[in-house]
């Protein structure tokens, strides 16, 4: 069903996690340290050596098998066995005076600050494998229609129009009471989330969630807004959404449309407001909108929720997600 519209939308896909992949997989070059079974990246050890508290995220030794793979009773206690896990590091944690403020359900690892006595006690756990940074990706944009070809599935007969699919804009949140996302059959975001991050290092207040009340996550009405007009980049969630599925507009130059005018958006809002100068490249761009590793995945999570394999009601035909740290030409599994 609508081949044209699919392929489309996976070599998108492709392209974009070339680019994407790197910021949410984070495979760095590792130091060792006094426990064997645990590594921590360099970005860590420098900020705690320094006295410093870094977001950071923790990766499990839970071993875990693709989902789409298994059945449903193995999807299940696979990620009990993960649950399990975070329980027992939050218990370890607790001495130390921080739980893990974000925990991820399908993948075996955690998001939490870090600081000199909390890397301990993470490196006295046997379940910790992995510590890495909690890396910001900055909003990204580079091709659409032209490189996807979409004039060519516009012209077929009947036109395809991702009617009956909805398609994930994990980013800073979409405006979606705009003329673009409305039409006589309705309004184009068919579901919201947002995952956001407040992080005080002890010194100052790095980052601050924008989700409704401050919260780290929401799925409720309205949580997929665009962030803060005005902070720079705030409307690009909405012109990625606009791109992705605007509904036919009349306008001087012609009707505008977006690649998939008939499919539903889901509106994920993924960044925070970042008050650092150093991270937002000086005082004139602060704050600024940058998105923690963490809260992509989180969003990616929920995502899968709502596809039709889960038992929620959407068929998600794919993500986009126009963000990330910088270019490559090459493999990125190191430095």
């Amino acid at each position: 069903m609508l081949p044209r519209f699919k392929s489309m939308l996976h070599r998108c896909s492709t392209i974009l996690s070339a680019f994407v992949l790197p910021a949410l997989a984070v495979s760095l070059a590792l130091f060792s340290v006094s426990t064997p079974a645990a590594t921590v990246d360099q970005a860590v050890l420098s900020s705690v050596n320094n006295g410093g508290t870094i977001r950071a995220i923790v990766e499990l030794d839970v071993p875990v098998q693709r989902e789409r793979g298994l059945t449903r009773a193995q999807v299940v206690s696979q990620r009990q066995q993960i649950a399990n896990a975070q329980a027992q590091v939050r218990q370890a944690l607790a001495a130390a005076g921080s739980p893990a403020d974000k925990a991820f359900s399908t993948t075996p690892g955690m998001a939490l600050r870090v600081n000199a006595d909390i890397l301990q006690a993470l490196q006295n756990s046997p379940l910790v494998k992995r510590i890495y940074e909690d890396r910001l990706s900055t909003i990204s944009l580079n091709e659409s229609n032209e490189v996807i070809e979409a004039n060519l599935m516009w012209a077929g007969v009947p036109p395809v129009t991702g009617a009956g699919y909805a398609v994930a804009v994990l980013d800073t949140g979409v405006d979606k009471n705009h003329g673009f996302f409305i039409d006589s059959n309705g309004a184009a975001v068919v579901a919201e989330y947002c995952a956001s991050t407040s992080f005080n290092d002890g010194t100052e207040q790095v980052t601050s969630s924008f989700c409704p009340g401050g919260v780290a996550t929401s799925s409720a009405s309205g949580s997929g807004l665009n962030c803060d007009p005005t902070i720079a980049g705030c409307d690009h969630g909405t012109h990625v959404a606009g791109i992705v599925a605007g509904r036919p507009t009349s306008t001087s130059f012609g009707t505008l449309s977006g690649v998939a005018p008939g499919a539903g958006i889901i509106a994920a809002q993924v960044f925070s407001a970042v008050h650092n100068e150093t991270l937002c490249n000086g005082p004139d761009f602060t704050p600024c909108a940058l998105s923690f590793s963490s809260d992509q995945t989180l969003a990616l999570e929920h995502v899968l929720s709502l596809n039709e394999s889960e038992g929620g009601s959407l068929k998600v035909a794919a993500v986009n997600m126009s963000l990330g740290g910088q270019l490559y030409s090459s493999h990125c599994d190191g430095n």
